[in-house]
């Protein structure tokens, strides 16, 4: 696997989390900071 793949890979599955995770025992920070991380290493093969 190239590394931009990888990288494409970590960042669907930090969104993933963030969609899986919304409910009343999740701290709306820890949404943002793994929506955050999604937009982070999807970039970073840019």
């Amino acid at each position: 696997m190239e590394r931009y793949e990888s990288w494409i890979e970590r960042a669907k599955s930090s969104l993933e989390i963030s969609k899986i995770a919304v409910n009343d025992n999740v701290y709306y920070e820890d949404l943002c900071y793994q929506s955050q991380q999604a937009v982070e290493k999807g970039l970073r093969v840019s």
